[in-house]
């Protein structure tokens, strides 16, 4: 619990940091990848980790990468259309594609307050850019790309767990392998989506440099190797009840550090959504 509230509470700075950096999406995903294996190799060398893992756990933590390579993508462009707040509460409404796809893929039975809490949820939403729709330019392709980030962030943490989860059948102690080789493959996936795109990884100054390894360390390096061992110590509802925290301190840091103009219809959507998302996600399993 405890590693799985430490990890949100240092990923909600995370979109301050790619607000704060103007470059292609997927360079910057290619750098938080990059300074994050990094120091995940140095952590599993002074910890004396031996990389080895099955090959279910192994094909489980390459496919979690390729979810979340899909989800930094989309989750980072949302930003710089809609900003670091609403992209980020827009992506944590996962926890509902988190149920769909146990209701679908894993045969468990949605909680009747769900049927609540969906609805009441969408309601939030509509409460913060419904209204103001037509006067944002991006607004709509930013909502669309923060509905495919919630969808591939689902989908991260489902296979995510699943591969520790696996790992620990065999290997019940000792540090977990698993967040390098997730981020390994989201590397290479995001290294090759730069080539696509003919972008520069070239870094023009000092400041994107330190920004970047900031990224790197603290994002993918120490708060998500926090959650993915909390992750296979819960239920998966508890586990994205937690991470829910992400987007409202998300949205507290968008106010105080880049004076976001919250109208009480915005703080009243957003409260609501949030809301509703803590009693869909609030369930014992």
């Amino acid at each position: 619990m405890h590693f799985l509230l430490a990890g949100a509470f240092i990923i909600s700075f995370a979109p301050v940091l790619v607000r704060l950096v103007d470059l292609p999406s997927a360079v910057i995903g290619f750098y938080r990848m990059l300074f994050g294996l990094f120091v995940l190799i140095l952590i599993g060398f002074f910890r004396r980790q031996n990389c080895k893992v099955d090959s279910k756990t192994f094909k489980l933590a390459l496919g979690a990468g390729l979810f979340f390579a899909l989800d930094i993508l989309f989750w980072q462009r949302s930003i710089h259309l809609i900003g670091p707040g609403l992209a980020t509460l827009l992506a944590n409404c996962q926890i509902f594609f988190v149920t769909l796809i146990g209701w679908a893929v894993l045969k468990e039975k949605p909680h009747p307050r769900l049927w609540i809490a969906i609805p009441t949820a969408i309601l939030g939403l509509w409460l913060v850019v419904g209204p103001s729709w037509n006067s944002l330019s991006d607004g709509p392709a930013g909502i669309l790309l923060g509905g495919l980030a919630a969808i591939s962030y689902s989908l991260y943490l489902l296979v995510l767990r699943a591969a520790e989860k696996n790992h620990r059948k065999t290997n019940p102690e000792g540090p977990s392998p698993v967040m390098l080789w997730n981020t390994f493959s989201s590397l290479l996936i995001l290294f090759m989506t730069v080539q696509m795109e003919k972008s520069s990884i070239a870094l023009a100054s000092g400041n994107l440099w330190l920004i970047l390894i900031a990224y790197g360390i603290f994002i993918q390096g120490l708060a998500w190797l926090f959650i993915s061992k909390g992750l296979a110590q819960v239920p998966a509802s508890r586990g994205s009840l937690i991470l829910l925290l992400q987007p409202a301190l998300a949205l507290v840091w968008d106010v105080l550090f880049f004076h976001h103009p919250l109208s009480a219809r915005e703080a009243s959507g957003a409260l609501l959504t949030l809301i509703a998302i803590y009693y869909g996600a609030s369930l014992k399993t």
